[in-house]
């Protein structure tokens, strides 16, 4: 878990399940004055199953847009992923799947601007992750 410039990193956590299928995932939050962003790492260990309610949004071309914000499939790294926006709100959440095993998630909270998720995501090393076995 990265350390962010202006943001204090909690302790981070983790867990494995092994029922109904195994996967593990550890996360932190990071805060920012009443703005918080929640970094999630999860191991599907090659289960599709994990990935199957974010296919739709993650296909290429996918695109919503309202007057209280935005969905869209974006790409990442050579990754797929997803981001969602809520403008009056000002919560949203960037997700990212690498090497079709690792689901990589931010999600923000009351932050001023979506930037702020997609910095975390570059200071997450997603290569490192695509290369562990």
């Amino acid at each position: 878990m990265p350390e962010i410039s202006g943001w204090e990193r909690k302790s981070p956590t983790g867990e494995r399940m092994t029922a109904p299928f195994a996967f593990s995932q550890s996360s932190t939050t990071y805060t920012n004055g009443d703005s918080n962003v929640e970094l999630k790492i999860m191991d599907s260990g090659f289960n599709q199953m994990l990935f199957a309610p974010f296919a739709m949004f993650m296909a290429a071309g996918y695109e919503k847009e309202t007057q209280d914000g935005f969905e869209k499939s974006v790409t990442i790294g050579g990754y797929p992923g997803f981001e969602k926006w809520d403008k009056g709100t000002k919560n949203g959440e960037l997700t990212v799947v690498v090497n079709k095993r690792f689901l990589v998630q931010v999600e923000a909270r009351n932050v001023d601007d979506p930037k702020a998720m997609y910095d975390l995501l570059d200071a997450t090393n997603l290569k490192k992750l695509a290369e562990l076995k």
